[in-house]
């Protein structure tokens, strides 16, 4: 696999660790609510973290592996998104399971 589609590839796990973050959170608010615990929540919060956390490592591997200019653009660009993607569901989606209880 050469290191534009290992960038690509970066790119589409960390897109997916946000949205599978978010579906999660959502599908297990009603379920923790029932077991009065936030315990589902975070474990939805911490795989999608540790996901992007994971997007991340293979978008700085393929940075620095890059031998063309096009490729050092991918890689640079799956970092950045890697890293905002982490930034969402690390204080997007964790700060309200903080902040807010399971039934506000």
């Amino acid at each position: 696999m050469n290191q534009r589609s290992l960038g690509f590839v970066s790119i589409a796990l960390g897109s997916l660790a946000a949205l599978g973050a978010l579906t999660a959170s959502y599908g297990l608010v009603y379920p923790a609510h029932g077991q009065h615990t936030k315990l589902p929540l975070w474990l939805a919060l911490l795989a999608g973290a540790l996901v992007a956390c994971l997007a991340g490592g293979l978008s700085l591997a393929a940075h620095r592996r890059a031998s063309g200019q096009s490729e050092r653009f991918v890689a640079l660009l799956a970092l950045v998104l890697s890293a905002f993607f982490l930034f969402i569901v690390v204080f997007g989606f964790g700060i309200p399971n903080i902040v807010l209880g399971t039934g506000d």
